[in-house]
């Protein structure tokens, strides 16, 4: 099986997916990672391939700026994360992470919790999404504002709303 672990490109989004990554790979499964290509350091020395896609997040963050005006410091609202996680990384990543999975051919995307890249390759590609999520549970109000962005950000792409629910997997899309 060809397996794809998608993540944001940050070291605390990339490396819980690790352990999982090499118990995928050492059960004989061929495991790639969807980044940025600035976390190649990380990925390449574990032997897995990367699928670069997408800037680093200075990128990202100036780009949130730019947008919301607000840099929240260490107190980040509901609303600027999801601009972050599943507005401005689905838009700076989506054609990239679309052309890789398109070369790579998975089987199946695993991606970390606040990754929307994921599953619009997922969709892409008409493959199952699994969702693995560490740590507490994220609170309501910031689940509601990156599902409401991650719809916008999904529509652009042609995919209905309902993709957003826990397994489900849309019709493929142009990509």
């Amino acid at each position: 099986m060809k397996i794809i672990m998608s993540a944001t490109p940050q070291h605390g989004h990339v490396l819980p997916l690790l352990p999982l990554a090499r118990a995928l790979r050492d059960a004989g499964n061929e495991v790639a990672v969807l980044t940025s290509g600035g976390m190649r350091s990380v990925i390449e020395p574990e032997g897995f391939r990367l699928l670069p896609a997408g800037p680093p997040p200075g990128v990202m963050l100036a780009e949130v700026k730019a947008r919301t005006g607000a840099d929240p410091g260490g107190n980040p609202t509901p609303e600027w994360v999801a601009e972050f996680f599943a507005r401005v990384r689905v838009e700076l990543t989506a054609d990239e992470a679309l052309a890789e999975a398109r070369e790579f051919r998975p089987d199946l995307i695993v991606r970390e919790a606040l990754d929307y890249v994921g599953p619009l390759v997922a969709a892409a590609r008409d493959v199952p999404v699994a969702t693995l999520a560490l740590g507490p549970a994220r609170p309501s109000a910031f689940i509601a504002a990156l599902d409401a962005a991650a719809e916008s950000s999904y529509a652009a792409w042609g995919l209905p709303a309902e993709y957003l629910a826990p397994g489900h997997v849309p019709a493929v899309i142009a990509g």
